[in-house]
C-alpha cells in the first residue's frame, strides 16, 4: 500500500476496513489486508500509540488487534487478545497505556497485557461484570469507568482492580412503581472535575459526581424516545452532546437542564461521537454510512463524507484543518485572481489585432465584381438616352 497522505479522520468500519479522509482535499482511502477483511474483523475500537508515534491499533470484533503504521500504510499481522472465547464474546474497547494494552469485552473480561516476541503477558486482570457496552479512561488514565446493560456505572482505580471507587445506584421507581432498567450505552469523564456523564439504552443522559455523597444521577435529562447510543462532551463544560438509534443529535446544557441544539442532516443510527480536540467541531458516524462534521456553536453541517461502508468508530487526528482549509481557500483565490489579471492582459495587447481580425478581407477577385456594376451603370444610361431619342 502507498504512503498515507494529509488525514483529518480515521475511522473503522464493519467490513474491517480502516479509513482515512482528508477533509481539505476531499479524499477518503481505504486501508486494509486482503486476508483479513470480512464481518468477522470489524473493527469495534481504535487508539494511538501511547508514546505518541506513527501508530494506530485497531481492535477487531473476533477478539484480535492489529498495528497500522500511518508513515507506511502498512498492517502489521494480527496480534490475538489473550483468554478470548471467540464463540461467545465480543471485544468492546482497547486502549494502549504503558506499551500494554488494555482490552475489555461484553462479558466483563477486563486485562492488561503486553505482547513481545509474539508472546502475550497479562499483567493484570479482572472481571466487570456482564454485559459490558462501555469502557473509558479518564485524562490522565489514572481511573477508569465501565457499564452496559443490567450492569450500573463503576469507576475503578487502574492500580486497584479489586474494588469500584465509586458504583451508581439505580434512580427510584417510575412513576407507576416499576424499577427502571440499567441501561448504560455511553460514558465521558469530565477533565477537571468529579463528575462523569453517562447516555443509556432509555433515551436518558445522566450526570454523576463521584465525590458526592449521593450515588444517584445529579442531573438526569430525556432526550426523546429512542436509545441513547453515543456521547461526547464539548470544550465547554457544561455542555453534552448525545446521538441515538434514530439518527438525532443533541446538545444538553447542564446548567439549564435541558436540550440547546440538535444536529441536522443524519439518517441513521448513530454509533460514535468525537468532538475535535482544540476546534469546536464535532464528527458523528454511524449505520448511514457518512461521516459527518458539524460546528458546534452554529449547528451548521460543514462536511460530508459517503464511505460505503457501516462505521463504527471515529478519531480525529492532530491537525487543524479548519486552518488547512483556509489556506488551501486563500491559495485558490489567489490562482483565480492571477488567472482573471493574465486573461485581461492578454484582452489588452491584443485588442488592436483583434479589431482588425473582424474587419473584412478585400482581395483582388473583388475587381470582376467591380467591373460588373460598372456595365450596369452604363446598361443604364444607354436606356436612358434611347428614350431620349424617342
Amino acid at each position: 500500500m502507498e504512503k498515507t497522505k494529509s488525514v483529518n479522520v480515521w475511522l473503522g468500519s464493519e467490513p474491517g476496513i480502516l479509513k482515512a479522509v482528508d477533509l481539505v482535499g476531499k479524499v477518503a482511502t481505504n486501508y486494509y489486508d486482503q486476508s483479513n477483511i470480512g464481518k468477522e474483523q470489524e473493527i469495534v475500537s481504535m487508539c494511538r500509540d501511547g508514546s505518541g508515534g506513527s501508530k494506530i491499533y485497531t481492535g477487531h470484533k473476533c477478539g484480535t488487534i492489529r498495528q497500522f503504521d500511518y508513515n507506511t500504510g502498512q498492517f502489521n499481522p494480527p496480534i490475538p487478545i489473550p483468554e478470548f472465547a471467540t464463540s461467545s464474546d465480543e471485544l468492546v474497547k482497547i486502549y494502549n497505556h504503558d506499551e500494554s494494552f488494555v482490552t475489555c469485552t461484553t462479558k466483563g473480561n477486563f486485562l492488561v497485557w503486553k505482547n513481545q516476541e509474539n508472546t502475550s503477558e497479562i499483567i493484570q486482570n479482572s472481571n466487570l461484570g456482564p454485559n459490558i457496552h462501555d469502557v473509558v479512561f479518564n485524562k490522565d488514565k489514572s481511573k477508569f469507568a465501565s457499564g452496559g446493560k443490567e450492569n450500573a456505572l463503576k469507576v475503578f482505580d487502574f492500580e486497584s482492580l479489586e474494588n469500584p471507587i465509586f458504583k451508581a445506584k439505580n434512580v427510584p421507581h417510575d412513576w407507576l412503581q416499576l424499577r427502571v432498567p440499567i441501561w448504560v450505552t455511553g460514558i465521558r469523564f469530565f477533565e477537571n472535575s468529579s463528575q462523569i456523564v453517562t447516555c443509556t439504552g432509555k433515551s436518558q443522559v445522566r450526570l454523576y459526581d463521584t465525590a458526592a455523597e449521593q450515588r444517584r444521577p445529579v442531573i438526569e435529562m430525556k432526550f426523546d424516545e429512542y436509545p441513547l447510543t453515543a456521547v461526547s462532551l464539548t470544550h465547554n463544560e457544561n455542555q453534552v452532546i448525545a446521538g441515538n438509534t434514530r439518527g438525532m443529535v443533541g446538545m444538553f446544557d447542564l446548567r439549564k437542564k435541558g436540550l440547546v441544539r440538535s444536529f441536522k442532516g443524519l439518517a441513521g443510527g448513530v454509533r460514535c461521537l468525537e468532538c475535535h480536540p482544540t476546534l469546536d467541531y464535532i464528527a458523528s458516524c454511524g449505520l448511514d454510512r457518512f461521516l459527518r462534521i458539524h460546528n458546534i456553536n452554529t449547528g451548521k453541517l460543514e462536511y460530508k463524507v459517503y464511505l460505503k461502508a457501516r462505521l463504527n468508530c471515529l478519531m480525529f487526528s492532530d491537525l487543524d484543518f479548519i486552518a488547512d482549509a483556509r489556506k488551501a481557500a486563500d491559495a485558490e483565490k489567489e490562482a483565480e485572481q492571477t488567472r482573471k489579471r493574465k486573461f485581461d492582459n492578454e484582452i489588452l495587447d491584443g485588442e488592436d489585432d483583434t479589431l482588425w481580425r473582424k474587419m473584412k478581407t478585400i482581395n483582388d477577385n473583388d475587381d470582376s465584381a467591380n467591373s460588373e456594376s460598372d456595365d450596369d451603370e452604363q446598361n443604364d444610361e444607354s436606356s436612358y438616352s434611347s428614350d431620349d431619342s424617342s
